[in-house]
């Protein structure tokens, strides 16, 4: 009994309490919540170039996302092959996992699509899927490229 209690007073003295002064010189345990700042674009992109926890909390997610990819089921056997072919052509599971990083690092991450449609259009105009002849390109970008947007969290518009 005496033994438990000495070693449970040995780690409350040695961690939290500083050594029974009620204080430690301990740098974890004088950290104080709340205590951050804001860092710059700069410094972010600093921080995940140099420091390798940074790049794997960015990362590792964003490789999980995209690890097992996902397969089509449809009756049409060859349209399938055709999409998940030009979805590779696209190197579309690269595009998403890209995206992700930018979430994780900037806050937003957003694919572009690149398409050919059969009638000339406006980037104002909605895309009109009917007339979509074919899609160039998928594209992944941070919000870093984005300045100004408006947030529409209505997908039913």
């Amino acid at each position: 009994m005496k033994t438990i209690d000495a070693a449970k007073k040995q780690i409350r003295n040695d961690f939290m309490v500083g050594h029974g002064k009620g204080h430690s010189r301990d740098a974890l345990v004088r950290q104080k919540p709340s205590l951050r700042r804001k860092l710059t674009d700069g410094e972010i992109s600093s921080l995940y170039a140099n420091n390798r926890i940074v790049q794997n909390i960015i990362d590792i997610p964003a490789e999980d996302m995209t690890r097992n990819w996902f397969s089509l089921k449809m009756k049409d056997e060859k349209l399938r092959d055709d999409i998940m072919s030009k979805l590779r052509d696209f190197k579309a599971r690269e595009v998403f996992k890209e995206m992700r990083r930018y979430e994780r690092l900037r806050g937003d991450g957003f694919i572009s699509l690149g398409v050919t449609q059969s009638t000339p259009f406006e980037l104002s105009h909605p895309l009109e899927e009917f007339k979509i002849k074919r899609i160039d390109y998928l594209h992944a970008f941070s919000g870093m490229k984005v300045h100004d947007f408006l947030l529409d969290e209505d997908i039913d518009t």
